[in-house]
């Protein structure tokens, strides 16, 4: 009954990672709690499954253990399936590890072993496994061996199709086009045929690549347009994306710039272009953009696209990208006479250049490579051998003839293994001083990345120096809430709260009055923290220094003195500056229970008996266009309170959240309706309701920006 047990979760296992379906870790202590009573080939095979569990969970250390514990065990019942089984799973393990020159040993001992079992099934995997290890290299005509033996071992269309696709990849690599082209074909017509939509998607892709690398850029043209046909009867938004993109490049790359623009305008004006998961395409789309821009002498619009494109790389660590747009602002400015900005990009460009040659080349090339090379000769010096033990297992039939020719190979051999003693050691001597040279490289990049968070990380305690502390706000406000919520270390939203000093009061009024803001900073992070300082200043300056309280007052003195702040840097450094910041700022009249209120953007939401009222901002950024409209009239308006009534001011951050069932926006009216059904309930319970609603609304989704709410209940 327990081994029935075993095998039926094993199934259960198999099934749900075949069907693509998350493994819970909840998998690993079960297993390992049926591995204390197990035994035989029940153990063997809960071994592999743990074994490749940790594989999922990223514990290759565990995954390496229970693999090589398997491996022995197969070994002890003199299996030769089961000692294949166990050592493809560490090939996979070591894959993973991206230890190519370990995994390419333990695949060759696995298929040196099937090919003996005449299991063809296990066989063609680990072939393929095989070719992939050797495409990782760059060293495509052993790929296509191991791909051209395999696909002799299968007859079933199904596994024909599994060899055609990576056949076609290889050739296309080889520069084989028309081979490369009838592996696709056939590769696409099987996937095709069985409704394997994303797979046909797959091979048409790649049919473009080979055919705008041959020069035939109709025919790429041809296939990108089927690809974004597909992606359109899909729905699937960024497939539609990239194949916008893919047309946009082939275009470009034969000369229609009008039609690539289209292309480009499209991709641009599309919601879905904002995802976060779709920063390179975007990156590369004005990378595209201002190429025909370049083409077409359009010196402005071309460092803007660049630009552009250059920031939005920077944020996925693209660096590939980088390096194209430094070269292409350099040939911009040279050919605008620019020769100290055309210098600055060309050393940038070669600066990028190399780090990216001294980390990926220098690592993947050089220690790969002989890593696998070194493997190689490890397996031809253990085939050798092989043959020499099975000499000597012959003696009996010919022991003089054995003997001889024995002691002939084994002159050879101790000849040999000189040879390639001194060939490995001047080669390891080698790959030690580079070895070496690397860990310098990367120690040096580990100290820079350190003092990066060093330094990021002081700029937070700066940042959270200049917020108003809690026991401060709560002498003022009785009964109040702020949930704020950085989406990085540094934020760009902000809150400022503020008592008026008896010199900024009428002589008349003996109880406080209150300033309290809201503000949200154009970005997000570093940009977004730096224009938080300016802001938080300016408030102050306002208050102390101009000895203003109307909430329209303060918003004008800010707008111009950031209008002035970006003048000043244009005139200094050339560029241009549009950001800002979106405020709501109320001066709240405690005894008297009126407030003032004036908004750039953000409205103030009042809450009173569970229905809300909405006073509008100003649709006008402080510090937006200023270069145009340097003064603006911000509306001064003036409220009437009652005791417990409940005013919210608020960032954009929480209503454009993604996430729910179906991951949509949150939205300002969910949020709305959210304040009055809890407007009711004591201000920290209002919070902490506020709190969760965003947890369990975001799940699993990354935050998309800065979140600031602050709650007021009048007593």
């Amino acid at each position: 009954m327990k081994r029935i047990e075993t095998y039926f979760f094993l199934l259960l296992l198999f099934i749900a990672s075949y069907r693509g379906y998350a493994i819970d870790d909840t998998a690993i202590p079960v297993l390992e709690k049926e591995l204390v009573h197990a035994s035989g080939k029940d153990r063997f095979y809960i071994l592999l499954e743990l074994s490749g569990l940790y594989v999922t969970v990223q514990e290759s250390d565990s995954a390496v253990k229970y693999g090589t514990e398997a491996l022995l065990m197969a070994q002890k019942f003199k299996d030769k399936e089961m000692e294949a089984r166990a050592l493809e799973n560490l090939g996979d393990v070591y894959v993973a590890r991206s230890d190519w020159s370990e995994a390419l040993n333990y695949y060759t001992k696995s298929k040196d072993l099937l090919g003996e079992q005449q299991n063809d099934r296990l066989y063609i995997d680990v072939l393929i496994k095989l070719s992939e290890i050797y495409q990782r290299v760059d060293d495509y005509e052993k790929a296509r061996k191991f791909l051209a033996e395999g696909l002799q071992h299968v007859s079933d269309s199904m596994n024909i199709a599994r060899f055609h696709l990576p056949l076609g990849y290889v050739y296309y690599k080889l520069n084989n086009f028309e081979q490369a082209l009838f592996y696709y074909h056939q590769a696409r017509e099987y996937y095709f045929r069985h409704n394997f939509y994303y797979k046909t998607i797959d091979v048409i892709d790649k049919t473009g690549a080979l055919y705008t690398d041959w020069g035939k850029y109709q025919e790429a043209i041809s296939c990108y347009r089927e690809m974004l046909r597909m992606y359109t009867s899909l729905k699937d938004t960024g497939g539609i994306i990239l194949s916008q993109y893919k047309l946009a490049h082939a275009y470009f790359q034969k000369g229609n710039d009008d039609t690539a623009s289209f292309y480009i305008r499209q991709i641009l004006s599309s919601p879905a272009a904002r995802k976060h998961k779709l920063s390179e395409i975007i990156a590369k789309t004005y990378l595209l953009r201002g190429q025909i821009h370049k083409n077409q002498q359009q010196w402005q619009q071309a460092i803007d696209d660049f630009n552009t494109s250059i920031a939005m790389a920077g944020e996925i660590a693209n660096i590939a990208v980088q390096v194209e747009n430094f070269h292409n602002l350099y040939q911009v400015y040279e050919a605008m006479g620019n020769y100290r900005k055309a210098l600055e990009c060309y050393k940038t460009s070669q600066e990028l250049q190399e780090f990216t040659s001294e980390t990926s080349s220098l690592v993947s090339q050089v220690e790969t490579k002989a890593a696998i090379q070194k493997n190689e000769q490890q397996i031809e010096l253990q085939k050798r051998e092989n043959e020499l033990q099975n000499l000597r297992l012959s003696k009996q039939q010919n022991m003089l003839y054995l003997s001889v020719v024995g002691f002939i190979l084994l002159l050879v051999i101790i000849g040999l293994i000189y040879r390639q003693s001194v060939v490995r050691k001047r080669t390891n001597l080698i790959l030690r001083q580079q070895a070496e040279e690397i860990q310098i490289k990367n120690k040096q990049l580990e100290i820079k990345n350190m003092e990066i968070m060093d330094n990021i990380r002081y700029a937070q305690r700066i940042q959270a120096s200049i917020l108003p502390q809690h026991t401060y706000i709560a002498r003022l406000l009785p009964d109040y809430f702020i949930f704020f919520r950085p989406r990085d270390i540094l934020s760009g939203d902000f809150y400022w709260v503020q008592e008026l000093q008896n010199s900024l009061r009428s002589k008349h009024e003996k109880e406080k009055n209150i300033l309290v803001a809201a503000v949200d900073c154009t970005g997000h992070g570093v940009s977004g923290a730096l224009l938080s300082i300016v802001g938080n200043n300016l408030l102050n300056q306002a208050v102390f220094e101009q000895h203003l309280s109307k909430p329209a007052d303060i918003l004008n003195f800010m707008h111009q003195q950031i209008f002035h702040i970006w003048k000043f840097t244009e005139v200094q450094t050339e560029i241009r500056v549009h950001d800002g910041m979106d405020m709501a700022l109320i001066n709240l009249d405690m005894k008297n229970r009126t407030l003032q209120y004036a908004g750039a953007k953000n409205p103030l939401c009042l809450v009173r008996n569970k229905e809300y009222r909405l006073f509008p901002a100003t649709k006008q950024a402080i510090g937006e266009r200023s270069d145009v409209k340097p003064h603006v009239d911000f509306e001064n308006v003036e409220v009437s309170l009652l005791p417990g009534d409940c005013l919210y001011m608020y960032s954009d951050g929480y209503g454009d959240q993604f996430g729910g069932q179906e991951n949509k926006k949150f939205k300002d009216v969910r949020m709305l309706k959210m304040f009055c059904e809890i407007s009711h309930l004591p201000m920290k319970e209002q919070h902490a309701i506020v709190e969760k609603t965003f947890e369990e609304w975001k799940g699993e989704n990354e935050q998309i920006d800065d979140v600031l709410i602050i709650g007021i209940k009048i007593p």
